[in-house]
């Protein structure tokens, strides 16, 4: 299969948007479940879970914090969308990247 340089950016970023879309779906369920560690606690019915970031929130919140940098450089160096879908989705991961970062 021969591709261009640009066809090999876009499927290369379908493909990483796949797997993090996966990986942060069940780290997300597992998170709202099970991330104190302690069985039979949920987000629902628990207090100091809901009010308070357990290591392993951490750990995903900076691995998607590094994924939207990965996003944003993209979207402004490599991406042949129209000028204003660029500015939008560029503004939507800094904003998500600084949400994220004071939630840490």
């Amino acid at each position: 299969l021969a591709m261009s340089t640009y066809e090999q950016y876009d499927f290369t970023s379908y493909i990483h948007s796949s797997i993090y879309a996966i990986f942060t779906g069940m780290g997300a369920l597992f998170c709202f479940i099970y991330a104190d560690g302690t069985p039979k606690t949920t987000w629902f019915h628990c207090s100091f879970y809901q009010h308070h970031m357990f290591d392993i929130q951490k750990y995903l919140a900076a691995w998607q914090i590094g994924d939207w940098i990965l996003g944003t450089i993209n979207e402004v160096f490599f991406s042949k969308n129209k000028f204003g879908s660029r500015v939008a989705s560029t503004f939507h991961h800094l904003i998500s990247i600084i949400g994220c970062t004071l939630g840490i």
